[in-house]
C-alpha cells in the first residue's frame, strides 16, 4: 500500500507521527505500530508557468497527483489525448484535469502543441476520471463491508468460544475428587481461551474503530458528491438565466432592427426619386459611449433601392470587415425593390477613444458613412512613480543636466499628469546614494505598488560598463547606473547592477512598469558615461531586453547600448529628455486622443532625436503590453 500526504509549511514540529495498522485477513494476525517521520524542511522547488498544450504520445499515460514518479494516481489518459499545461516542474508538466482540479504528467509521455494564436486554454475531457473516483468510492464501500464480515465472524467464534466455555464448565462439575490433575489441566486451557478471547475483543474492538473511520469517510465522500451536484445544479440555473437574457437581448435586438427596417424604408421611399447614396441606421453602440469592457457588438443594417454591394467596418483607421451583399438589386426594366443588409460585427477596443466608420457602397459605387466615437474607460488603478537625476557626484565627473531633467519630468507627473506627491518620489544629486535607489525601488515601491497600478521609473544620470565574464549578456559586461557615493574603481561594492535592476522588477506586483533612462554605458568619452577600462567593447542591447521580460515590463533608452546619450547647452537638457517632454505635452498626441501613449512617444523621440544628434544617438524601445500603455495626457 502506497500512502501520500503533505505537511503544511507552518507544521511547528521537526517530526510527524502516525499510526501504522495492518492486518492480514486469513489468519486475523495485526501489526500496530507507531512510527516518527521526519518533515523535509527544505524550500519546494518552483513551478515554471507556462501557457501551452501538449498531446499523449504513449498508448496510455498516467495523471499523478503530484510532479514525481513516487505520487498516486489520479487519472488515465489515451494516446493522442490533448491536455492543458499551466506549469512546468523538472521532468514533469502541470495539466488541468477539469475546472477546479489538476494533476502532474512526465514530459516523456507528450509532446508539445503548436498554437498559431493566442487563445484560451481548453480544459481537456480526461477519460477514466470519473471511473477513477466512482473505482475508490466502490474500494471504501467494500472494504467497509468487509470489516462488516469480519466483525460477524469474530462474534460468531467468540460465541462459539463461549459455548464451549459452559461445557467445559459442565464437565468441570461432573468431574470427580480424583480427576484433579484433569481438572487442573481443563483450567489452564479454560485461562489460555480466556486470554485469547480477551485478544480477539481487543482485535475486534480495533476493527470497530476502523469501520467507524471507513464509515466517517464513506459519509464525507457522499457529502462531497452532494456538494458537487448542488454545485453543477446552481451552475445549470446560473445557465438558464444568462439563455434568457441572450433571449431577450435577441428579441431587444429584432425590435431595433425592425425601427431599424421602418427607418431605412422611409429614408429609401423619400429617395427613389433621386440618385441617393445608401443608409445605413445603428442598432448599437450609440456615439460617445463609454464602457469598461475591451470588446462590443456594432449592430446596424444599410438599404438602398440600388442594392448593397458591401459593407466596410473600420476602426481607429484599420479595416477590420469588409463584408459582401446578397441582397437583391435592381434589374433595368423592372419595379426596383429595396435592398437590405443586416450586419454584426465584434470590436475589440483599445484603451481611451475608439474611432469607428461604417461604410456602405451601393451597386453602383455609391457610398456612405456612419461615424461614431466609443471610448474604453480601463481601472489604471494608482501612479507610483520613482524619479532619480544625478548631476553632482561624489567621485565621478559631473553631468550639466541630469538633475534638471528629473525635476521636469517630475514636474510633468505632478502638474500635467496630475500624479499626487505623496505617490512620488524624487531623488536629486547627493539624494540618489545606493541604498536611497535600493530603497525606494525594491522595497518601497514593491510595498505600495499593487497589481492593477502603474509604476513609472526616470533615471538620468551616469551609466557605465565594467568588465565581467559571467556576463548574460554574451559581451563580457555588467552595466550599472551610478548613483551618487558610487567609486568608479569598485562599482561591483557602489553601482547598481543591471541584473539588481532586473530583481527589482521582478518584485513588483504592479502590472505596469515603466523604466525611462537617459544615460549610457558604452564607456566613450562624453556623454552620460565615463571608461572604466583601457580597453572597450562592443556593448550588448541584450540587457535591455531582460530587463524588459515579464507581463507589462517597457523599457524606453535614450540611446543604443553603444553610442552615446548627449547634453545639450541649447535646449537646456540631455537630447532625449527634452524631446521625450515636448512629445509628452502633444506633439507626440498622433491620432489627437488627448493621450500619449509609450509608442506615441517613442516614436516622436526616434524621429527627432537622431536627427539633431546628426544620426549618433538612437532611442531604443524594449518590451510589450497588451493594449495601450499610457504615459502623458494632454491638458
Amino acid at each position: 500500500a502506497r500512502v501520500s500526504f503533505t505537511v503544511w509549511p507552518e507544521f511547528p514540529e521537526e517530526n510527524v507521527g502516525l499510526q501504522l495498522f495492518i492486518q492480514e485477513k486469513e489468519h486475523q494476525v495485526f501489526l500496530n505500530e507507531e512510527l516518527q517521520l521526519t518533515v523535509d524542511t527544505r524550500p519546494p522547488k518552483h513551478i515554471v508557468i507556462v501557457n501551452k498544450l501538449v498531446t499523449v504520445t504513449d498508448n496510455q499515460a498516467t495523471i499523478l497527483s503530484g510532479a514525481g514518479s513516487d505520487s498516486s494516481v489520479i487519472a488515465s489518459v489515451l494516446k493522442n489525448q490533448t491536455l492543458s499545461a499551466t506549469g512546468e516542474l523538472e521532468d514533469w508538466y502541470r495539466v488541468s484535469i477539469s475546472e477546479t482540479e489538476i494533476g502532474w504528467v512526465g514530459k516523456s509521455q507528450v509532446t508539445t502543441v503548436t498554437m498559431n494564436a493566442k487563445a484560451e486554454m481548453p480544459i481537456p475531457s480526461i477519460q477514466g476520471l470519473e471511473a477513477a473516483r466512482s473505482a475508490q468510492f466502490i474500494t471504501l464501500n467494500e472494504q467497509l463491508k468487509q470489516a462488516e464480515s469480519d466483525r460477524i465472524k469474530v462474534e460468531e467464534a467468540l460465541h462459539q468460544r463461549e459455548q464451549e466455555m459452559l461445557a467445559l464448565r459442565s464437565k468441570l462439575e461432573n468431574l470427580s475428587t480424583t480427576q484433579n490433575t484433569e481438572l487442573s489441566t481443563a483450567h489452564e486451557k479454560l485461562e489460555q481461551e480466556r486470554i485469547e478471547r480477551e485478544q480477539t475483543e481487543k482485535a475486534l474492538r480495533v476493527r470497530e474503530q476502523e469501520m467507524q473511520k471507513l464509515q466517517a469517510k464513506l459519509e464525507d465522500i457522499a457529502q462531497n458528491q452532494t456538494t458537487e451536484m448542488t454545485s453543477m445544479e446552481e451552475k445549470l440555473h446560473q445557465e438558464h438565466a444568462q439563455r434568457q437574457q441572450a433571449e431577450k437581448a435577441l428579441h431587444e435586438y429584432q425590435d431595433e432592427l425592425a425601427k431599424l427596417r421602418s427607418q431605412l424604408s422611409q429614408i429609401t421611399e423619400n429617395a427613389v426619386s433621386q440618385k441617393a447614396p445608401p443608409a445605413i441606421a445603428l442598432a448599437t453602440p450609440f456615439d460617445g459611449k463609454e464602457v469598461k469592457v475591451d470588446r462590443i457588438n456594432l449592430i446596424g443594417a444599410a438599404a438602398s433601392e440600388r442594392g448593397i454591394s458591401r459593407i466596410e467596418v473600420r476602426v481607429n483607421n484599420e479595416l477590420l470587415a469588409r463584408r459582401q451583399s446578397r441582397g437583391v438589386t435592381v434589374v433595368s426594366g423592372r419595379t426596383g425593390s429595396q435592398t437590405t443588409f443586416e450586419f454584426s460585427e465584434a470590436i475589440a477596443l483599445r484603451e481611451g477613444t475608439n474611432h469607428i466608420t461604417v461604410t456602405a457602397f451601393d451597386e453602383d459605387q455609391l457610398s456612405n458613412t456612419r461615424e461614431l466615437k466609443v471610448t474604453r474607460v480601463v481601472d489604471k488603478g494608482k501612479i507610483w512613480a520613482v524619479v532619480i537625476g544625478i548631476s553632482n557626484y561624489d567621485k565621478v565627473r559631473p553631468l550639466k543636466y541630469a538633475d534638471k531633467d528629473a525635476l521636469a519630468f517630475h514636474d510633468y507627473l505632478i502638474n500635467v499628469v496630475g500624479v499626487p506627491k505623496e505617490q512620488m518620489t524624487l531623488l536629486i544629486n547627493e539624494q540618489g546614494t545606493l541604498v536611497a535607489l535600493k530603497r525606494n525601488l525594491g522595497t518601497h515601491l514593491k510595498r505600495k505598488a499593487s497589481p492593477k497600478d502603474t509604476v513609472i521609473i526616470y533615471y538620468a544620470g551616469h551609466g557605465a560598463p565594467e568588465t565581467d565574464a559571467t556576463s548574460p549578456d554574451g559581451d563580457g559586461l555588467e552595466k550599472y547606473l551610478i548613483p551618487y557615493d558610487a567609486d568608479p574603481q569598485d562599482l561591483y561594492t557602489t553601482g547598481l547592477p543591471m541584473r539588481e535592476i532586473e530583481t527589482i522588477f521582478h518584485r513588483l506586483n504592479a502590472e505596469r512598469v515603466i523604466f525611462i533612462t537617459d544615460s549610457c554605458y558604452s564607456g566613450a568619452a562624453g556623454g552620460r558615461t565615463f571608461p572604466t577600462a583601457s580597453r572597450r567593447a562592443v556593448v550588448s542591447d541584450n540587457f535591455l531586453t531582460r530587463l524588459s521580460k515579464g507581463k507589462g515590463r517597457v523599457v524606453l533608452a535614450a540611446s543604443r547600448a553603444g553610442e552615446v546619450s548627449e547634453e545639450r547647452d541649447d535646449l537646456g537638457h540631455g537630447v532625449f529628455t527634452f524631446y521625450l517632454l515636448e512629445g509628452l505635452k502633444g506633439k507626440a498626441d498622433f491620432d489627437a486622443d488627448g493621450l500619449v501613449t509609450v509608442d506615441e512617444a517613442y516614436t516622436y523621440v526616434s524621429t527627432h532625436v537622431p536627427s539633431v544628434t546628426g544620426q549618433n544617438q538612437h532611442p531604443m524601445k524594449k518590451g510589450e503590453v497588451e493594449g495601450q500603455l499610457i504615459l502623458g495626457q494632454i491638458r
